[in-house]
């Protein structure tokens, strides 16, 4: 989340990952003139330049879950509260729902949005209203069922600064069949395993890596007992072994894991201080630089 917001905050084309983060990565420091530009796009501190604009709107809603594992109610309370005091008329709801938990608010979002849609022309409205029960009676799509993508090891150098990641040697094909879950708390996993072997240069010795990727399909317990199982989720979880040790883990929807997840993963070098050594998921092989 932070990198996509920077990218939009904060881009920078000088930057080697085309954008600035708003602190010092080694350290956590804040750095002002970033921080400033993502201040600019804050939704409070820019209402008094978009309030007149926000009170010509016919509807305006948001809504939060207070059980948000990012706690993202707390900052949509201060919105409502802000557009009270700038008076702007909104609709502000709360849920005792996580993040993901999106179908049980749809019910009552999509209720008050179509009441106060009443002025939209019927034939718009009724097509959207077929539309959408063509959709409820169609069948859910085929679950996605095999992973298939590319793994492959990098290295870089952090003595002074960080440098650009350098993948070394090719990307190694990388596949997994998950069978897709289907009963609350049910999991399915597959297990691919992958060596490295990362130099340094070409006169010193290759250091040895083993990547262990485990890949874990859930359906989260609590779910609607149906072959559907809309809250379905694949977890990664990456450990390194050998010239490097890491263990790196990351929860995706399914959109985000199929048809291969894209992460990176890496350790401290336990031969070269200041290096890292690491692997990279990805849906595509990898040039030997890994950025531009």
């Amino acid at each position: 989340m932070v990198l996509a917001m920077a990218s939009c905050f904060s881009p920078n084309p000088r930057n080697p990952l085309g954008f600035d983060l708003p602190f010092d990565a080694r350290t956590g420091e804040l750095i002002p003139a970033v921080w400033k530009r993502w201040q600019a796009h804050d939704p409070i501190r820019s209402l008094p330049s978009r309030a007149a604009a926000l009170r010509r709107l016919k509807t305006l809603w948001f809504d939060a879950g207070t059980r948000d594992e990012f706690h993202l109610h707390l900052g949509a309370r201060r919105l409502s509260a802000a557009l009270k005091k700038a008076k702007v008329a909104h609709v502000y709801q709360e849920h005792a729902l996580g993040h993901r938990d999106g179908a049980p608010r749809f019910d009552v979002s999509l209720g008050l949005l179509t009441r106060r849609l009443t002025r939209v022309g019927f034939a718009f409205l009724a097509a959207v209203l077929l539309g959408a029960s063509a959709r409820a009676q169609s069948p859910a799509p085929a679950a996605p069922s095999g992973l298939s993508g590319y793994v492959s090891a990098w290295r870089q150098e952090c003595v002074d600064s960080c440098g650009v990641p350098t993948a070394e040697g090719g990307s190694e094909s990388a596949k997994a069949a998950l069978t897709a879950p289907t009963r609350p708390g049910q999991a399915q996993s597959a297990v691919v395993e992958e060596d490295f072997a990362i130099a340094a240069d070409a006169t010193a010795a290759a250091e040895r890596v083993h990547a262990k990727l485990t890949f874990y399909y859930v359906c989260p317990r609590g779910s609607a007992a149906d072959a559907d199982c809309p809250s379905r989720y694949v977890q990664v979880q990456i450990e390194l072994t050998g010239g490097a040790r890491a263990f790196c883990a990351a929860s995706l929807n399914s959109a985000d894991a199929f048809p291969f997840p894209v992460l990176m993963c890496a350790g401290d070098d336990a031969r070269r201080p200041g290096g890292r050594l690491g692997v990279s998921l990805s849906r595509q092989t990898l040039a030997r630089a890994l950025l531009p």
